[in-house]
């Protein structure tokens, strides 16, 4: 049925929302089964593959309409939010801090589609400007190819993002990623993911009828012989792209079964757990929270500061690490505590999205 809300993706969001910020915790949180299936090998490659899987061919006939839309939908808000950041920081180095650059025009305009992390408290936003490209990239060559309504065609799309993908690692091995080029990397690592999410759809979906429990089986057992293939267990930076020295092939594969596994778990709490408003409120708001989850961990430690400013407790937190480190973390009673971090990086940036929300609403009403 047209506009009915597919569950299992609300899932999938909010999951992969979680490793995101579990990664950022330097994997300190609760680990839903990070230790097998690592966030740093499908966190990201879930969120695109979840767009290419909601992508539309009618969406990308017009081709100038589909890319201001998408433009604002992802790069109108990474603009305000990283103008909202270049206050953060301007405010900060009034009382002492010295995270993130100082705003100027390269590092309000130009960075944001490079870099990302110019202002460090919203570094994770690196990852809007490449599915922006992406999605865009993805329109024009399905316009070129017509693919649509052949599986043969969809396999040749697919396989010829695959070997992009593999060139996109092929240059990042060769080092060939800085400065403009690292846009080109993450475009052609990038493809192969959002391509999955289209070929799975419209030819792999009617195939994935395999009984729950051989299927999970074959996950482990995928996982487990590419770890002794590797030698490890696969973890990327995606950010940079500077480790993806464990083949051509192998971040896809990684990335791909990570995804298998977690898109199966999504049919099965689809029923309950998917449909939970938290779980939905995760999934609704995953930009401000992909944006703004540091900020949320930065209250976390604020609050310690007030502490041993003002009273005789937290007297060993690190105020110059505080103010210089955006990745320490305070920890009393050790990691278990990374939880309230967690949780903060989700409820302050679901709260600032209600509020953006609410001012919109009142600004359309004037």
């Amino acid at each position: 049925m047209a506009g009915k809300t597919d569950y299992r993706f609300k899932f999938l969001y909010a999951l992969g929302m979680y490793a995101i910020v579990f990664a950022h915790t330097n994997g300190e949180g609760p680990t839903l089964l990070f230790d097998w299936f690592s966030s740093f090998a499908f966190a990201v490659p879930l969120f695109i593959f979840c767009s290419g899987y909601f992508y539309r061919d009618e969406s990308g006939r017009n081709i100038p309409a589909y890319v201001a839309r998408k433009a604002k939908i992802l790069l109108v808000p990474l603009y305000l939010w990283n103008f909202f950041y270049a206050l953060v920081v301007l405010v900060t180095r009034r009382f002492g801090f010295t995270i993130g650059l100082m705003p100027d025009l390269r590092n309000l305009f130009l960075m944001p589609l490079i870099d990302g992390s110019q202002f460090e408290f919203n570094m994770a936003s690196w990852f809007v400007a490449p599915l922006f490209m992406t999605e865009v990239c993805n329109a024009l060559l399905r316009k070129l190819f017509s693919p649509s309504g052949s599986r043969r065609r969809e396999c040749a799309v697919f396989t010829g993002y695959v070997l992009l993908g593999m060139l996109g690692v092929w240059l990042s091995n060769l080092h060939i990623r800085g400065y403009w080029m690292v846009v080109l990397v993450r475009l052609l690592f990038f493809l192969p993911f959002y391509g999955l999410g289209i070929f799975y759809r419209r030819v792999l979906e009617d195939f994935d009828r395999l009984p729950d429990l051989p299927y999970f089986a074959l996950c482990f057992l995928a996982q487990y012989l590419l770890v002794v293939i590797v030698g490890h267990f696969p973890s990327y930076t995606f950010s940079r792209l500077d480790n993806l020295n464990d083949g051509l092939l192998t971040p896809f594969i990684a990335g791909a079964i990570g995804i298998a596994f977690w898109l199966r778990a999504a049919r099965l709490v689809e029923p309950t757990l998917a449909r939970d408003r938290w779980v939905n409120a995760v999934a609704d708001n995953s930009f401000s929270i992909m944006e703004n989850h540091l900020l949320g961990f930065m209250l976390v430690k604020g609050g310690f500061a007030l502490l041993k400013a003002a009273t005789p407790f937290c007297q060993s937190f690190d105020m110059e690490q505080f103010k210089s480190n955006l990745v320490y973390y305070y920890t009393p009673g050790g990691r278990v505590f990374m939880i309230f971090y967690i949780a903060a990086g989700f409820v302050l940036p679901i709260l600032m999205q209600k509020a953006v929300d609410l001012v919109k609403r009142r600004l359309k009403k004037a």
